[in-house]
């Protein structure tokens, strides 16, 4: 039904026009066809004249809209004129997008009186019409970003790879370029004032970041970074999150050091998932692939997931399965991969300049590695666990109200009224994010006691500038003297920031985050931190260690690994991997010793 809608909006009325559309041109019946159709993608899309995205709307919407008077078609319409102007503009002198993971504090310490401040004029008088055009603005960027489309796997190659782009909802069409920089540039101007779930801006610079892949990567970028930073888009196949990128990866026929992936939907899920991360490894010589094994903390315990041996990654969940209000620190953490990629660093090597040689069992789920086992796990902390924002519950009250007034006639005192007390809220949810924000931060503090109280360390160094180095997991850039002072600095202030804040009860603490948070940024980098543990090692060292760890868990250096790893036994001969860690003095093969390898199952 909703393909006869778009073919019959996009029909010429006195001439023929020729389509080509992925849904009829694909026997989607056959594994076959649309195996050999899927390695044709990249190329249709990159040697079509024009592409045509459709955003709808779909038959149930079009129904629903003209019983509401065309309230979704004109919020589109608004969207699309809004993000020509602002695309048209030149970016603000130091404007810039929020960064997904090291101002994530920032982030979440966002004064609420930002928004006031947007109505307000010098003088403090107070401006209804600013009301009437933010709220108007937010509406119409919320029905144009949430459309399902901009979720789906596919898209990512479609949009990177096309020439030219026309995107329509219904009869009304804009530029694709003109649209993603005009919406890059809202989400940079209002950054935490759009009321949309971080789940759904990660995934909107997402897709906006694969359209400079073109230009940054004009050979194909490295498949294990497409898989981390695409696994929760969505796909109708779960091989698709695997084969709606490959368009993407790097090219290399017959090339060793570049993964050799063939596209082939009659094999099982969980077989085309072992495979790749088999050739992954192949390919790379390493074993960076294990550190999207984990699985994450967003994703409920009720959630189906793939029955995958714990070295093969489970590419099968996206967006729809986590939280609405799921924050982006659960989503995705910083691996050492993802650092290592961007920053073309290649110190860290826990198991030296040695190569991993995988092999798999003949029962089809053992992989086999070389490496030994070199400590335990002693003593752990709990979890650093991320703060979560329901984006309803932070601006939707004061939105509410704002609707209010614009609906009403009469501006006066009972809308007012309202709105006060929905600010008053917002005050106080505020006020619980600076506790939460406080209980974080108590934590940290009580993992830097727990580390001076360490002693003698096994390796010689400050036990203060060990628990710094860890913190970051040793990235501390061209110039580490100055970062580590940088550091220092940053978390005496954001301590006394934040712990007085997080004193105040209620709306009392909200008001005072507005007023705090509204001067100079003093973040501690947390990046790294979501979701880890800190503990202790038999041996006295200092660990950074998955959330699933637990006492007694092992600590092996694998061939090919760049850090140590957790693992965990299974029976007398095989092992479960936990995940990667991070323990300062092992990171650049200080213990790697060959001679001490064995065959290490994992299972």
């Amino acid at each position: 039904m909703n393909l006869a809608i778009i073919l019959d909006h996009l029909r010429h009325e006195n001439k023929p026009r020729i389509l080509w559309v992925d849904a009829l041109c694909i026997n989607q019946g056959d594994s076959n066809d649309r195996s050999e159709q899927v390695k044709r993608m990249g190329p249709n899309y990159e040697n079509a004249r024009r592409t045509i995205v459709w955003l709808g709307p779909d038959a149930n919407e079009m129904d629903e809209d003209e019983e509401s008077g065309g309230e979704l078609m004109k919020n589109i319409q608004f969207a699309f004129d809004m993000f020509r102007k602002l695309n048209e503009r030149p970016a603000n002198q130091g404007q810039r997008a929020a960064d997904d993971q090291t101002t994530s504090w920032e982030r979440r310490l966002q004064p609420p009186t930002k928004i006031m401040q947007t109505f307000l004029a010098p003088d403090g008088k107070f401006h209804f019409d600013k009301v009437a055009r933010f709220v108007k603005e937010n509406d119409a960027a919320r029905a144009l970003l949430r459309r399902p489309w901009w979720n789906r796997i596919w898209i990512v190659q479609e949009t990177s790879k096309s020439k030219e782009i026309d995107v329509y909802f219904g009869g009304q069409t804009i530029d694709w370029k003109t649209l993603c920089g005009g919406a890059e540039k809202y989400l940079a101007r209002h950054e935490t004032q759009v009321a949309l779930p971080e789940r759904h801006t990660y995934q909107l610079r997402a897709l906006f970041e694969a359209q400079r892949l073109r230009a940054s990567h004009p050979d194909g970028k490295n498949l294990l970074s497409l898989l981390y930073r695409y696994r929760w888009f969505e796909a109708g196949d779960p091989h698709d999150k695997v084969y709606g990128i490959l368009g993407l990866a790097r090219k290399g026929p017959g090339d060793s050091g570049i993964p050799q992936v063939e596209p082939k939907y009659g094999t099982a899920v969980d077989i085309c998932y072992r495979d790749v991360t088999l050739e992954i490894m192949r390919a790379s010589g390493n074993l960076d692939i294990l550190q999207l094994c984990p699985r994450p903390v967003c994703l409920s315990i009720n959630s189906e997931t793939l029955s995958l041996p714990s070295w093969v990654p489970d590419f099968s969940y996206d967006v729809k399965k986590i939280p609405e209000h799921t924050v982006v620190d659960d989503m995705a953490p910083i691996t050492l991969h993802a650092r290592l990629e961007s920053t073309e660093d290649s110190s860290l090597t826990a198991c030296g300049n040695s190569q991993c040689r995988a092999e798999l069992g003949p029962d089809g789920r053992t992989l086999t590695l070389q490496g030994f086992m070199f400590d335990t796990i002693e003593v752990q902390s709990d979890t650093f666990q991320s703060v979560k924002i329901n984006t309803n519950e932070r601006f939707g009250f004061g939105l509410e109200a704002m609707r209010d007034m614009v609906r009403s006639e009469d501006t006066g005192e009972l809308s007012l009224r309202k709105m006060a007390g929905n600010t008053f809220q917002i005050f106080r949810n505020a006020g619980q994010t600076s506790q939460e924000l406080n209980a974080q931060l108590g934590m940290l503090t009580r993992w830097k006691k727990f580390a001076i109280s360490l002693g003698q360390y096994p390796i010689h160094g400050d036990l203060e500038t060990i628990f710094y180095r860890t913190m970051v997991k040793g990235d501390l850039g061209a110039d580490p003297e100055q970062r580590m002072t940088e550091m220092k600095e940053a978390w005496e202030k954001t301590m006394k920031r934040i712990q007085g804040v997080g004193r105040l009860p209620g709306a009392l603490g909200g008001l005072a985050s507005a007023i705090l948070s509204a001067g100079t940024s003093c973040t501690f980098p947390v990046g790294y931190l979501y979701n880890q543990r800190l503990a202790k090692t038999s041996k006295g060292y200092l660990a950074l260690v998955p959330h699933g760890t637990e006492i007694g868990d092992e600590v092996a250096l694998l061939a090919g690994g760049k850090s140590p790893f957790v693992l965990r036994r299974d029976d007398d001969e095989k092992w479960k991997l936990i995940g990667d860690c991070y323990i300062e003095g092992l990171m650049h093969g200080e213990h790697w010793k060959t001679e001490l390898c064995t065959r290490i199952n994992l299972v």
